[in-house]
């Protein structure tokens, strides 16, 4: 479903206007430089110069070639308040003021601290021209953390290419502020008071990405996120990841592949989810209990409102040994498994999630217990619970331990020879739902002296039910049953010489 204007939330306002507001002094048309188009090449590195008739220039810890108008960073450092740029009032460590995109090489280890300035501060700041990042070295880049002032790691007005190297920026107001296209590399960017990527459109096809802002975690301000491919982590203290739709751009988020993990303290997605591939969302940060399942081509946005964390692909259902998962009951006929893996005795009769069941087989290992209670439900490794209806034929037929039985609430059937000449059995309970005790059930119990019936349902004693039962025995059954339930045991081959009270 599109999104409406009707769920166009507070906060999701907020940090939209926050964020064009950053967008307006940034580096695209309508920033605080000249309109005029550059038509020579300026780059300032730190307090060096390199004017259009420099073919080649450096200083420590960088050098720049203009035949293929490359700076290559190789252990520069940086450290200070940086210098006002040209036609701005833009302060940078790194300033580029040219047509062609210029290319960042980056060897070895390269820092840029920059500290409180009453300037708009960046570590790399591309005017007009374009930027292209590549290498194997890294660049840290360490902005103060005030929000009085707009700092950006790396701006770029006419579009970010990054292709290699590792890039980490943090504090600031964004950590990359441009239109990207990442294809390679690895990004970990910080935005203290807005986001951590933000650009007009942002295109991933590679690398990876982490991104974490106060507001957003990427935002693209005038048009479409883009993931087709890379591992990519984005938080955002309002929204994890969002493509504004909005004076007249199409925006959305596309994901179409790639292994993306979205977090947003009041939603994940701002904006409509266009994804061609399936997705699990949560209504917590923390991705647990039972996620959304977000079918491929969704078209989600109202759908996902109340979501705060994402991922695709979709995560993979974890299933336990007996074939469930969390929602999602064992198969019928699959035998039920407890804490260490071991056969519980218990065999699912049906997987209705709405109303899972199953009957009591017995084990080995129960028939060596003295008191067995089968209880009105059991649960499987997964969290699921199944009502406990019937005891199946023979469950603890032949036990010479077994000496008092309890029989749960949801028990409707005992199934025949289900406790067959028990040698030791003495004390019996039948729970309030059983309506049939099936033949031969009892028989052969000589030392059973009590039985109590709680049920006010039982319908149903076959022949022999009880026959070779100790004639002493008292049975006790609900006092509006007794003359119905007399005739009933009688018949199940309940001696006449039994109690009935």
């Amino acid at each position: 479903m599109s999104r409406s204007s009707k769920y166009f939330n507070v906060s999701r306002m907020m940090a939209v206007i926050t964020s064009v507001i950053i967008l307006s002094v940034m580096i695209y048309p309508g920033m605080d430089v000249k309109a005029e188009v550059a038509t020579q090449l300026y780059i300032m590195v730190g307090s060096d110069r390199v004017d259009a008739t420099d073919t080649t220039s450096g200083g420590s810890g960088w050098g720049y070639d203009a035949t293929t108008n490359t700076l290559t960073l190789n252990g520069y450092s940086y450290s200070g308040t940086a210098e006002a740029n040209y036609n701005t009032d833009t302060a940078s460590a790194i300033y580029y003021y040219g047509d062609s995109e210029l290319i960042i090489n980056l060897v070895g280890s390269n820092t840029i601290t920059l500290t409180e300035s009453s300037n708009r501060l960046c570590g790399i700041c591309i005017s007009y021209g374009g930027a292209k990042i590549t290498g194997t070295g890294s660049l840290t880049i360490n902005l103060p953390s005030s929000n009085t002032n707009a700092y950006y790691g790396i701006e770029v007005g006419n579009g970010l290419t990054v292709d290699g190297g590792t890039i980490t920026v943090n504090g600031g107001t964004c950590g990359i502020n441009a239109s990207s296209v990442v294809k390679g590399g690895t990004i970990n960017a910080t935005g203290c008071s807005d986001s951590g990527i933000l650009g007009g459109t942002i295109t991933i096809d590679g690398g990876t990405i982490k991104a974490e802002g106060s507001n957003y975690g990427i935002f693209a301000a005038s048009g479409a996120v883009t993931i087709n491919s890379g591992t990519v982590y984005a938080k955002g203290g309002s929204i994890g990841i969002s493509g504004y739709t909005g004076y007249g751009a199409s925006g959305g988020e596309y994901i179409n592949g790639g292994n993306c993990e979205f977090i947003g303290g009041s939603q994940v997605f701002g904006d409509t989810l266009y994804n061609t591939i399936a997705g699990t969302a949560w209504d917590n940060v923390d991705g647990t209990g039972t996620g959304l399942a977000i079918p491929a081509n969704s078209g989600y946005y109202t759908e996902l409102l109340e979501y705060k964390k994402a991922v695709f692909p979709a995560v993979a259902e974890e299933k336990a040994s007996d074939g469930s998962s969390e929602g999602t009951p064992a198969s019928e006929g699959t035998e039920l498994q407890d804490a260490s893996g071991n056969d519980s005795g218990y065999r699912v009769t049906s997987s209705d999630a709405s109303n899972p069941t199953v009957i009591y087989e017995g084990t080995e290992a129960d028939k060596s217990k003295t008191t067995i209670t089968i209880p009105d439900t059991v649960t499987d490794a997964s969290g699921n619970v199944y009502k406990v209806t019937d005891i199946n034929s023979g469950a603890l037929k032949g036990s010479k331990k077994v000496k008092t039985v309890t029989v749960g609430n949801n028990v409707e059937v005992i199934g025949s020879q289900a406790f067959a000449n028990c040698k030791k059995l003495s004390k019996v309970t039948l729970g309030s739902s059983v309506t049939k005790i099936e033949s031969k059930a009892f028989s052969g119990d000589k030392k059973l002296k009590k039985i109590t019936i709680k049920s006010k349902k039982l319908k149903t004693v076959q022949k022999k039910a009880f026959k070779n039962v100790s004639s002493t025995v008292t049975v006790k059954v609900p006092k509006k049953s007794k003359a119905k339930y007399t005739k009933l045991l009688k018949k199940g081959g309940l001696s006449v010489k039994a109690t009935i009270k």
